[in-house]
C-alpha cells in the first residue's frame, strides 16, 4: 500500500499538535504492486486484534507475541506461528503482505457474482431525437465488454418502472400507492415495500424471498440476451427536460432486487443511465413546473425536497452496503440513530450504484451522489450520451472487473487516535465492538469534533469503513495526536484492507504497518536512552524536526478535501462564508507558525524598488500560498457559487478519490507550450503565452480537462463553435493528431480518469477565457458542458 502523510513526522507536545493547524492525515492507495503473500488466515494480538508485523516481537519458547499497538504479551494458538515468511528477517521497508483466507468446506458453494443491473431512461426528448440511438449504442458497447458469464439485469423506466424477465415483464408505478404519502420515507414503510416485493416475487420462477437463488428468478439474462433486450427498446418522446421521471422509484426496484433476495453474500453492480431530474414518486428532485435548485436555493433553504430526496438517495446507498432496509431507513431519517449501532452480516448482500448522465440541463446530481460515493460507483456527467468523451469515460469504466466488497480497519498504538475518514465510502462498526457491545468511545478512537467538522452532521466513532468497488480511488484517514499519551515515542499504525477477489474467488486481507517517528524519538539514535531525550532536545530542534517532516502537496490535498467535506454538509444549514474563513486562517496560521516569513531588503538601487517590500519564506511551504491563490478561485472545489449544484458534486466526487500529483493539478493547472514532439511546462503567468509568433500550441492541464489552443492571427483552423469533436476524436487534421499524440504520452496514458479533451484557437468562442492583449492573459478552467463561463486569471503570485 502506498501511503503519503501531511506530516512524517508526529508533535511530542500539545504546543507542536496545535501548531499542525489541519488534522494529522494520510492518503492509502491500494497499488498493483505484488507484495509477500501468505495463505492463511493472520495471526492475531488476542487482546486488541492487530495483525502480527515486522514489529511483532515472537518468544517461541512460550508460543507468545509482544504486540506494539496495545504493548502487551499475547498467548498463540498452537500452530498459529507463520511459518511461510520469517517476518523476523524482513527489512522495515518491506511491511506489506497479502493473506489469501483458505475457503470455509463447511459453507455451500455459491456464486457471489458480480451480476450487473442496468437501469435505463427511455425519455428522449424530441430536439435531441439521436439521444435514444446513442444511448443505445453506449449501452450494448457496455455490455459486450461485460464476461460471457456474467448475469446481466434491466430495469426500464419513464414515468413507470418495468423490471424485464424472462418469464413477462412487471410495471411498478407510483400511481400505486396513495397519493397522500410521503413516499421518501418508504423504506420505513413496510406494506409500501410488501407491494413491491409481492409483485417481483409472484413473477419469478422460485420465490427468491424464501431461500431461493436469485440468479435463476428470471431476471437475469446473458449479455447477448440483454444485447437483443436493449436493441429492441423503444423510447418515449417528451417535449420537456422534467418529464414525469420515477428515477428514485427505480433505484428502489434495483435496491429491492438485489438486497432483499436471500442469495447469500451476492455482489453487484447498478448502472443508472439517464437525462433528466427525478420529478415524481421517492426521491423528488423538482416537479415539473418548478425551476430546479441552484446553490443560493439550497443555502437560503429555498430547495423545499433538497433535504428528504437527499436522506432517501443516502438511505439507499445505506442498504448497497449491506444495511437492511429498516436500519438504512432509521440512520438516513433519524437524528439519533447512527449507523454504528448496526452491525452488517458478512453474507448480506452488496452492490456498488454507478450513476452516468447524459443532459443539457441539471439531473440531480447534487442529491443522489451520495449513492456513487458512498459505495465507491462511477459517475459520468456530460451534456450528452452521443459525446465522444461520454463513450470515452464509459469504457474505462466498464471492462474492469474490480475486486468488491472492499473495508479497510485502521489501527493505531498508545497517543494516536483515529479520527474519521475523507473518500468514497460508508461507516461499519468498530473493530473494537464485539457482537452487541456498543464500544463507541474507545480509547484509540477520537471523539473530538474539529472546526472542520459540520456541527450539525452525524458523527460515526470507528475504524472501519467500507469502500465498495475501491479501484484506483485513494483514501484518505485522519487522527487525533495525544502527546501525553504518546510520550514522545514511535506510534504503530495498521491498515487492514479485506476485500472479495473475483480473479481468485476467495476473500483477500492486505496488511500494512507503519512505525512513524515524533519529533523526539527521532533524535533517538543521538542520545541513547530514551529516557535522556527529554533533557537533551531543545524546543527548536523537535520544530526543525517537525518541519523537515511536512508535505504540503500532501497537505494541500487534505486540506481540500477537508474544505469539500465542509461544504457539502454544511451549505443549507451554516454560513458559507464560515468554510472560505477557515480556508484563509488555516493557511494563514500554518505559513506563520512554520514559514520562517522575513522581511529583505532590496539590493536594487533603484530608489523605486527600494520602496517595495520583499518576503521570504521557508523553503518547505513557499509552494502553499501559490496552492491557496488557486483553491479560493476554484469554482470546481471552493469557489462553487457561480456553479451548479450537479457541478459541484460531479467535480467533488472526483477530486475525493484522487491522488496527491493529480489533487494537486486539479487546484493548480499546468501550462505546457508544445516544442517539437514534447510538451515544455510554462509558469502560469501573464508572459507565458504572450507571443509574436503564430502556429504555437499551448495545453491547459485541469486533470478533468485538457485544452489545446492554438495562439494565431492568421491561418486560422476551421473550428466549429462549440463541439469540435470529430477532429479531436475523429482525427481528421494532421496537425492536431500530432498534439493529441503528444498529450495522450506525456499526460493522459497514466491516468485512469479519461479527461475531456477541448480544442480553440484565438478569438474562437471556447477561447473566450483566453484575452491576447498586452495588459492581460487568461486561461479557462471551464468545460463546455457547463452553463457559465468562468475562468482563472493567469497571474504571479508573491
Amino acid at each position: 500500500m502506498e501511503v503519503k502523510f501531511n506530516w512524517d513526522a508526529l508533535p511530542s507536545t500539545k504546543l507542536e499538535a496545535s501548531r499542525l493547524s489541519t488534522p494529522l492525515g494520510c492518503l492509502i492507495r491500494k497499488n498493483s504492486a505484488k507484495v509477500p503473500t501468505l495463505t492463511s488466515f493472520p495471526t492475531k494480538c488476542s487482546n486488541c486484534g492487530a495483525f502480527t508485523s515486522i514489529y511483532t516481537k515472537y518468544d517461541t519458547t512460550s508460543d507468545t507475541i509482544f504486540c506494539p499497538f496495545c504493548q502487551s504479551n499475547s498467548k498463540l494458538e498452537t500452530g498459529t506461528y507463520p511459518q511461510e515468511i520469517d517476518f523476523q528477517s524482513i527489512g522495515e521497508s518491506d511491511d506489506t503482505f497479502d493473506y489469501v483466507l483458505p475457503t470455509d468446506i463447511a459453507q455451500p458453494i455459491v456464486s457471489r457474482g458480480p451480476v450487473v443491473l442496468f437501469v435505463v431512461d427511455t425519455y428522449q426528448h424530441v430536439e435531441c431525437p439521436k439521444e435514444m440511438a446513442a444511448l443505445k449504442k453506449r449501452l450494448i458497447e457496455c455490455i459486450s465488454e461485460i464476461p460471457p458469464e456474467t448475469p446481466v439485469g434491466l430495469i426500464t423506466f419513464n414515468r413507470d418502472v418495468t423490471l424485464h424477465s424472462k418469464i413477462s415483464d412487471i410495471d411498478i408505478s407510483v400511481d400505486d400507492f396513495p397519493s397522500t404519502s410521503d413516499l421518501n420515507d418508504i423504506l420505513g414503510n413496510k406494506p409500501m415495500l410488501a407491494h413491491i416485493l409481492l409483485k417481483i416475487a409472484n413473477n419469478s420462477k422460485n420465490n427468491i424471498w424464501k431461500g431461493q437463488n436469485l440468479l435463476q428468478s428470471g431476471y437475469f439474462f446473458s449479455p447477448s440476451e440483454l444485447i437483443q433486450r436493449v436493441n429492441e427498446l423503444s423510447s418515449m418522446p417528451t417535449r420537456s427536460f422534467k418529464s414525469e421521471r420515477a428515477s428514485g422509484l427505480a433505484l428502489l426496484v434495483a435496491s429491492l432486487l438485489l438486497s432483499s433476495a436471500s442469495s447469500s453474500s451476492l455482489l453487484g453492480k447498478v448502472m443508472f443511465f439517464s437525462s433528466g431530474p427525478c420529478t415524481i414518486g421517492p426521491g423528488l428532485v423538482v416537479k415539473s413546473a418548478e425551476n430546479i435548485r441552484t446553490h443560493d436555493d439550497i443555502a437560503n433553504m429555498k430547495a423545499r425536497h433538497f433535504a428528504d430526496s437527499s436522506k432517501f438517495y443516502r438511505a439507499l446507498s445505506y442498504v448497497a452496503c449491506g444495511y437492511t432496509l429498516s436500519q438504512a431507513n432509521d440512520a438516513a431519517f433519524s437524528l439519533n440513530v447512527s449507523l454504528t449501532d448496526f452491525a452488517v452480516k458478512p453474507s448480506a448482500p452488496k452492490f456498488s450504484i454507478n450513476l452516468f448522465f447524459g443532459a443539457l440541463d441539471q439531473v440531480g446530481l447534487y442529491e443522489m451522489s451520495p449513492m456513487s460515493s458512498g459505495t465507491g460507483g462511477s459517475i459520468i456527467f456530460s451534456d450528452s450520451f452521443e459525446s465522444h468523451s461520454f463513450g470515452s469515460k464509459l469504457m474505462a469504466i466498464t471492462p474492469t472487473l474490480s475486486d468488491q466488497d472492499n473495508c479497510i480497519t485502521v489501527m493505531t498504538s498508545t497517543g494516536l487516535k483515529v479520527s474519521y475518514s475523507l473518500n468514497y465510502g460508508t461507516p461499519y462498526q468498530s473493530s473494537y465492538q464485539y457482537g452487541n457491545a456498543s464500544n463507541f468511545h474507545h480509547q484509540r478512537i477520537s471523539d473530538t469534533i474539529t472546526g472542520f467538522e459540520s456541527s450539525l452532521r452525524k458523527r460515526y466513532f470507528t475504524n472501519r469503513w467500507y469502500l465498495g468497488d475501491l479501484r484506483d480511488s485513494v483514501s484518505c484517514v485522519l487522527f487525533e495526536v495525544d502527546p501525553l499519551a504518546l510520550n514522545g515515542k514511535d506510534v504503530y499504525i495498521q491498515f487492514q484492507l479485506e476485500w472479495w477477489s473475483h480473479e481468485l474467488q476467495k476473500r483477500v486481507i492486505r496488511s500494512s504497518t507503519l512505525r512513524k517517528q515524533t519529533t523526539l524519538s527521532t533524535f533517538l539514535g543521538k542520545v541513547g536512552e530514551f529516557s535522556k531525550i527529554t533533557k537533551k532536545v531543545s524546543e527548536s530542534a523537535r520544530h526543525k524536526a517537525l518541519l523537515s517532516s511536512f508535505n504540503p502537496d500532501t497537505w494541500i490535498t487534505i486540506l481540500t478535501r477537508l474544505l469539500i467535506n465542509k461544504i457539502d454538509t454544511t451549505l443549507g444549514f451554516e454560513s458559507f462564508e464560515e468554510v472560505i474563513d477557515i480556508m484563509d486562517s488555516t493557511l494563514i496560521r500554518i505559513t506563520n507558525l512554520f514559514g520562517n516569513i522575513q522581511k529583505e531588503a532590496s539590493v536594487s538601487e533603484n530608489p523605486f524598488e527600494k520602496l517595495k517590500t520583499l518576503y521570504s519564506i521557508d523553503e518547505h511551504f513557499k509552494s502553499l500560498p501559490i496552492y491557496g491563490y488557486y483553491l479560493r478561485r476554484n469554482p470546481q472545489l471552493v469557489s462553487i457559487f457561480n456553479s451548479s449544484p450537479d457541478e459541484t458534486a460531479y467535480f467533488h466526487h472526483i477530486f475525493m478519490g484522487l491522488g496527491v500529483e493529480e489533487s494537486c493539478i486539479f487546484i493548480q493547472p499546468k501550462l505546457y507550450e508544445v516544442c517539437g514532439r514534447a510538451l515544455s511546462p510554462r509558469p502560469l503567468l501573464t508572459t507565458s503565452i504572450q507571443s509574436k509568433d503564430d502556429g504555437i500550441f499551448y495545453v491547459l492541464d485541469t486533470y478533468h480537462t485538457i485544452i489545446i489552443y492554438l495562439h494565431c492571427n492568421k491561418n486560422k483552423l476551421r473550428l466549429h463553435s462549440s463541439d469540435n469533436d470529430d477532429i479531436i476524436y475523429g482525427r481528421k487534421l494532421e496537425k492536431i493528431n500530432r498534439i493529441l499524440d503528444i498529450v495522450e504520452s506525456e499526460l493522459t496514458t497514466s491516468r485512469t480518469f479519461v479527461p475531456k479533451l477541448v480544442l480553440t484557437q484565438t478569438g474562437h468562442s471556447q477561447a473566450s477565457g483566453w484575452k491576447e492583449d498586452k495588459e492581460e492573459m487568461v486561461a479557462t478552467r471551464e468545460t463546455p458542458e457547463a452553463n457559465n463561463e468562468r475562468g482563472y486569471q493567469l497571474g504571479e503570485v508573491s
